[in-house]
């Protein structure tokens, strides 16, 4: 994902989401018109030693729903490119550390979501198909979440 002049916002979020399940960083990510594929390189300064092993989770802002149809074509620890459907235009949130909290409140362990595809078959055949003829998604901020 490009920004004018290759920018990209890092900072902390005015106001924290709910961590759980989906982490405490994420991408804000805009979508011009609805499309069956939408592609996204997103440049981030990630430190965990193989980001490639963790999955990503895709939230709809407009729909309220998680987005199902997206594929991490690349993953990297300075950025990562992703396609998925876009149903509606508007703001897609990209959470790409997704985490849960296990075991007792005084130590809990995290863990990471593995990566995995919750796509349907047809659409993957149609997106890898389309081999980056895929209109782009703007942007973007990184947002950590602040603690609640």
């Amino acid at each position: 994902m490009h920004c004018a002049n290759d920018e990209i916002i890092y900072g902390v979020a005015a106001t924290p989401w709910e961590t759980e399940g989906w982490g405490h960083h994420r991408v804000v990510l805009h979508v011009d018109a609805p499309s069956d594929v939408i592609t996204a390189r997103i440049h981030w300064r990630r430190c965990d030693p193989h980001p490639e092993q963790i999955g990503l989770r895709l939230w709809c802002v407009g729909s309220g729903a998680e987005v199902r149809n997206m594929l991490a074509l690349s993953i990297t620890c300075e950025e990562g490119t992703i396609v998925f459907q876009a149903e509606k235009a508007g703001e897609y949130h990209l959470y790409y550390l997704p985490c849960e909290s296990v075991g007792p409140w005084y130590h809990p362990e995290t863990r990471y979501r593995p990566v995995g595809s919750q796509a349907e078959a047809d659409w993957q055949a149609c997106a890898i198909a389309a081999n980056n003829s895929w209109p782009s998604a703007t942007g973007a901020d990184c947002k950590t979440s602040p603690k609640r």
